[in-house]
């Protein structure tokens, strides 16, 4: 006995998980069309096949490794910079919370459902956090620049690569 029309399809379905990781990415990418009822609801799907794809992760890792990279300066200078005190709080709070955003959207392609939810949930407060924070740290880095008085500290030889102011 045959199964009726409307069951039988040699297409696979993008809701069944297990046939979603057989899929090709261009494969997904043209399921996502088919299945779509406009241009929003296309880019959406799309962008949720991409954020899980390799490629998209493994950029992700490395734009991890630009907010440690400032998490450690400013782990490094605490208590240590002349200009203004302020300066390796914002690098220790920037990277921070960054680390925090990027591991956030890494989650969802390994955590479960709930989690993922719970990250979303979170973005848009510490989206909102790191606008208010970046403002912050402009006034604090560029604020110092102005007076002169430091001026000899902006020309450290450390901050050279021949040594030499």
């Amino acid at each position: 006995m045959t199964e009726p029309a409307e069951t039988r399809s040699d297409e696979p379905h993008l809701e069944d998980p297990e046939e979603k990781k057989k899929l090709s990415f261009t494969e997904q990418l043209t399921e996502a069309r088919k299945n779509s009822d406009g241009a929003f609801s296309f880019l959406m799907s799309a962008l949720a096949i991409v954020s899980v794809t390799a490629g998209c992760t493994a950029l992700m890792i490395l734009l991890l490794l630009l907010p440690i990279f400032v998490f450690v300066v400013g782990l490094v200078n605490m208590g240590n910079c002349p200009v203004n005190p302020w300066i390796p709080t914002y690098l220790l709070v920037l990277g921070t919370i960054v680390i925090f955003s990027n591991l956030s959207f890494l989650s969802r392609s390994c955590c479960s459902e709930k989690v993922v939810t719970c990250c979303n949930c979170l973005q848009l407060p510490l989206n909102a956090f790191l606008i208010v924070w970046f403002i912050l740290g402009n006034i604090w880095v560029y604020g110092s620049l102005g007076g002169g008085e430091h001026e000899q500290l902006y020309n450290h030889p450390q901050q050279h690569a021949g040594g030499q102011p």
